[in-house]
């Protein structure tokens, strides 16, 4: 059982990724404004987790939170915010890279890695992630289809491919995607959020 301390700072933490996610839906790209302020927001879920961790290592609320999913969670969604918002790929790849430090099973996580590769033209890396993402969640369609055109567009083409104008679709989707899956850690169903994104 947690420590009323640790239950608030795990809530806390889980409650600005929310607020990030949902955030995310808007039209993020080119707003530094609103990119500035999301990263801040997921500075401060980062702060509540490492606060939980130090009083209390490794613990799991009984809905499941928990200070490893909500860290995985918050640098990847920082890695988005930095992608779309700021169009800092160096800065978003490592948080990314980060999030699948701390847990390799968020097929989103995948999928932002795997279009960030292949926007910048390292086929074999986004190959690898988009791969990844399609064998984690194998009924996300728009995985596979983001993967179908890697697999099947010239290195010389890969730059200049249809990838660029699927950036708001890819954040949408991205963000509802990270929106189901906190749902489902924290005991949500995410029914609503599962029909939008997966046609449930």
């Amino acid at each position: 059982m947690a420590s009323k301390e640790v239950e608030q700072a795990i809530k806390l933490g889980y409650s600005y990724n929310d607020e990030v996610t949902e955030a995310l839906n808007a039209n993020l790209e080119g707003n530094e404004q609103l990119a500035y302020e999301l990263i801040r927001s997921l500075d401060l879920a980062l702060k509540q987790f490492k606060k939980a961790d130090d009083l209390e290592p490794g613990i799991s609320l009984e809905d499941g939170k928990n200070t490893i999913t909500g860290k995985a969670f918050a640098f990847g969604l920082k890695g988005v915010v930095q992608n779309m918002g700021l169009g800092k790929r160096a800065e978003a790849v490592k948080n990314l890279e980060r999030s699948l430090e701390i847990t390799d099973d968020i097929a989103s996580v995948h999928q932002s890695l795997g279009w960030i590769y292949a926007d910048s033209g390292n086929k074999e890396k986004g190959l690898f992630h988009l791969k990844k993402a399609v064998e984690l969640d194998p009924d996300d369609i728009e995985s596979r289809k983001t993967l179908d055109r890697l697999e099947n567009v010239s290195q010389a083409a890969l730059k200049y491919s249809s990838f660029r104008g699927s950036k708001k679709a890819l954040l949408i989707w991205g963000g509802l995607t990270f929106l189901a899956l906190i749902g489902i850690f924290s005991g949500w169903d995410g029914s609503i959020v599962s029909f939008i994104v997966f046609g449930l």
